[in-house]
């Protein structure tokens, strides 16, 4: 850990101590805690997230989704159904689509 007056190590950082080696003794408890980190992250939206809030859709395939807005219909423990405010090419407004929680963000 780092105290309060030390600026905490960046991403950058602790990619190039990861690809130097400096935790090859330790990737897989590394890999179990970044899956653990990822899975409190979504658990976290989900309880952000609630029917009837208007969100965009960020990182999600087809890219052409990308920046699409919608109406939150459903929220699951990882994915929520979102009604589309507008048209995207096979997708029509109105239409019901199932995204990923972690594609979502408020707006």
């Amino acid at each position: 850990m780092h105290s309060d007056n030390e600026r905490p190590p960046s991403v950058d950082d602790v990619s190039i101590l990861i690809r130097a080696g400096r935790f090859d003794d330790h990737l897989e408890a590394l890999a179990r805690v970044l899956e653990d980190r990822r899975r409190e992250v979504v658990i976290d939206a989900a309880r952000a997230f609630q029917p009837g809030d208007r969100v965009t859709i960020t990182t999600v395939s087809p890219k052409y989704m990308q920046g699409a807005k919608a109406t939150l219909s459903r929220v699951n423990t990882s994915t929520a159904t979102v009604i589309l405010a507008e048209a995207r090419r096979r997708f029509r407004a109105g239409q019901e689509v199932k995204v990923p929680l972690s594609s979502l963000k408020a707006g």
